[in-house]
């Protein structure tokens, strides 16, 4: 089966919302929930998927107030508009172009000047993608086939490079609407502080019911 142009597949909204609840879990009890204020970056944005499922849960989140301002770059111009719009008025803007060529990892004032990369990227350039997100960001949050921590071609970086973090989805995404995918996926985390060889906690997402993943936004 041919792969769809620039392997442009929508984020479901749940598998957003349940490593969100995981980010963000409910204060103990008794305690006052912290604010959260960041720059985000979603830098394969397409028409801005992730971008809206984040908010949403943000609106609905009872115990702690989240104000993101998003910057969003994605390859492909004929999504800018359905961006723009994902993004609304408080935002950072919208990037068109390569985000692999848009800041220069060499120089110093770029290192990690988002607070969160928050990303589903394109299969064919996931590695890339990643590299980008933790030379540009506090923390980086990836979807990624749990297939990423194999071969050759990934081994060498992923070694001197281990996620802090995997949440497994514990249900197959669909990406199309007509099926689930054949992989099985996981939310990989990187925090820039914490770069270099370590063992990464590995977590099972809680189920999801399928009523709740057909749903799509």
């Amino acid at each position: 089966m041919s792969r769809r142009e620039h392997d442009f597949y929508e984020t479901p909204a749940w598998c957003v919302d349940s490593i969100m609840s995981e980010l963000f879990p409910p204060p103990p009890a008794g305690s006052e929930a912290l604010p959260h204020f960041g720059y985000w970056v979603e830098p394969c944005a397409g028409s801005g998927a992730i971008i809206r499922a984040v908010n949403g849960w943000a609106e609905r989140c009872k115990y702690q107030k989240i104000n993101i301002l998003w910057q969003a770059s994605e390859l492909d111009p004929k999504h800018e508009r359905a961006l723009q719009q994902s993004l609304g008025r408080d935002s950072l803007g919208t990037r068109i172009g390569d985000t692999l060529e848009w800041l220069d990892p060499d120089i110093h004032y770029q290192r990690a000047r988002f607070d969160v990369c928050l990303t589903n990227p394109p299969y064919s350039r996931a590695l890339d993608f990643v590299k980008w997100g933790v030379e540009h960001s506090q923390t980086t949050v990836a979807l990624l086939r749990l297939g990423f921590l194999e071969t050759s071609k990934r081994n060498a970086w992923l070694r001197a490079n281990m996620p802090v973090a995997v949440y497994v989805l514990p249900n197959r995404p669909s990406f199309t609407g007509k099926g689930t995918d054949a992989s099985a996926y996981a939310w990989f985390v990187w925090r820039h502080n914490r770069i270099g060889r370590q063992v990464a906690e590995l977590h099972v997402l809680p189920d999801v019911p399928r009523k709740a993943r057909e749903i799509r936004k």
